[in-house]
């Protein structure tokens, strides 16, 4: 189906996969750097990086992502992602805050990597 896609007006090839009055989930293909910084007002946004690799630029700094690795941002924050290697993420928004679960919290410290 992606084939088919076009790409939006960031770049990359992205579109929604489900949705309700509360949360969506995106899927986005990309291959290049984003083009523009853009920023959610109203919603949290959690990157879930579920192929290759990139980094997201924030006016709090740059995050690099591995497959595997996941990104909480917070609403108003502006952000690009950068990169020139093909990867997939899966993107959640929700407009009900979220936070990290302690049992996340609590492993992350476990494995040596303290969440700030």
């Amino acid at each position: 189906m992606l084939d088919k896609v076009e790409e939006g007006g960031s770049g990359g090839k992205h579109f929604e996969l489900v949705e309700n009055a509360d949360i969506m989930i995106e899927t986005t293909h990309r291959s290049d750097a984003q083009r523009i910084y853009h920023r959610g007002f109203g919603q949290d946004e959690v990157a879930f990086q579920l192929s290759g690799r990139r980094a997201t630029l924030t006016n709090q700094g740059e995050y690099m992502l591995d497959t595997g690795d996941f990104l909480l941002i917070p609403p108003g924050t502006s952000h690009r992602n950068i990169g020139d290697m093909a990867t997939i993420r899966i993107i959640l928004y929700t407009r009900k805050p979220v936070r990290l679960a302690d049992e996340f919290i609590e492993r992350a410290k476990q494995a040596g990597q303290p969440i700030g």
